[in-house]
This record gives structure tokens, sequence and C-alpha cells, in this order.
């Protein structure tokens, strides 16, 4: 879920893309996209576009999403169905199902469990439909507020309070967070593998809490 996309008119200087960040440039004769900080990028024909999107969850992006009631297919509601059809997954492995909801990767999973102060591994079935909704809201805006800012400062202007802080003090309550993985919060990950990693407070995100 890394990186991101500009766009720019063809053959002006910024479409050259011209940066070891630039992995990939898809081009017509009038505008050129642009990839930054990709970390995995499938291509496909157009006719082809179902195999990889026809399964997937609510855009957390889109417009509609925070959106409820029965005219509100493919918004919140229908992420809350979906990710508790099993009640008996992990919320960090289901909130990393793009069948669920689209558009979170690693990052915002956590960020998102921190905000709510749920334990990564929690049982979706211990959570109730009004709880699972408020994860969904959070997770959409948090992302959103991530591109807002990304683009007006930068990646490096995103904030991020615990992913990617292993051992460093909580902002809430300076306990060090701590790295796991979507197995289990005592499996490291493994760095040859890819790996889903897991960021936490043990202190405000524990478990029952």
């Amino acid at each position: 879920m890394d990186g991101f996309w500009r766009v720019h008119r063809t053959g002006s200087r910024e479409a050259a893309g011209r940066s070891p960040a630039v992995r990939a440039v898809l081009a017509t004769s009038t505008w050129t996209c642009v990839g930054w900080h990709l970390g995995m990028l499938d291509l496909l024909r157009t006719r082809d576009e179902h195999t990889l999107l026809a399964g997937l969850g609510p855009d957390v992006l889109a417009d509609a999403f925070a959106s409820s009631g029965p005219t509100a297919h493919g918004g919140v509601d229908e992420g809350v169905r979906r990710l508790l059809v099993a009640p008996q997954r992990p919320v960090c492995v289901a909130l990393l199902d793009q069948r669920v909801v689209a558009g979170l990767g690693t990052i915002w999973m956590a960020e998102s469990l921190f905000a709510e102060r749920l334990w990564p591994w929690t049982p979706v079935g211990v959570l109730d439909a009004r709880r699972v909704r408020g994860l969904l809201l959070t997770a959409s805006r948090l992302v959103g507020a991530s591109v807002t800012v990304a683009r007006r400062a930068g990646l490096g202007a995103v904030e991020r309070r615990v992913h990617g802080r292993h051992r460093g003090p909580c902002v809430r309550c300076g306990t060090p967070i701590a790295l796991g993985s979507t197995r289990g919060q005592d499996v490291r990950p493994d760095q040859g593998a890819l790996e889903r990693v897991v960021y936490w407070c043990p202190r405000c995100q524990a478990p029952g809490a």
C-alpha cells in the first residue's frame, strides 16, 4: 500500500520520471502517470480487470464510504457485514483482506487499531457491529488525512503513531511499541518473506481493552 502516482502532460519535464524513487511510468500520447515509491504493481489488460477487482470490498477512500442505509451499497455498512462474516479471524488480518475493505495495508491497519485501542489479534466475533463500524470509519479518516498531508508536504510529513516505531515510546502512555506479525503477537516477522508486520502498544491495546 506504499507509494503514489502523479499525472503529467506527456513530454513535460515531470513526465520523464528521472528519479531512483520512480518505479513505473505509464503513458498515452496526452498524459503520463509516474509511480513513486511503489511496493508492488500488477499490470493486466482492461478486459481482465474483473479478475482482480470483482471481489474487492468497499474503497475506504471513496466519497460515499461513510454513507449508510440500504442505498449505500459499497459503503461502510457493507464493510462491516463482510468483516463480521469470519468471527474467529483476528481483526488485524481481516482489515488487510481487500475483499473486506479495499485500501488498507499494514500501516493504516496498525494506526487504526491504535486509534481505537484495539488489541490487533482480537477475534472479530468479540466486536459488535457498532465497534466495527467505528473502526472502519477511523481507518477511512486516517487514510484520507494521510493523502491530504502527503500531497501538501510529502510522504515524510505523514504522522505514524505506532507503525515503524518498534521500541519507541507510545505517544499516549510511554510504553515501548511492540512488533509482531499477523500470525501472533509473539511471532516476529520473517524478513525473508512477504510477512505482514503488526505494531501496537501493549498497554493501550491490551487484550480485552
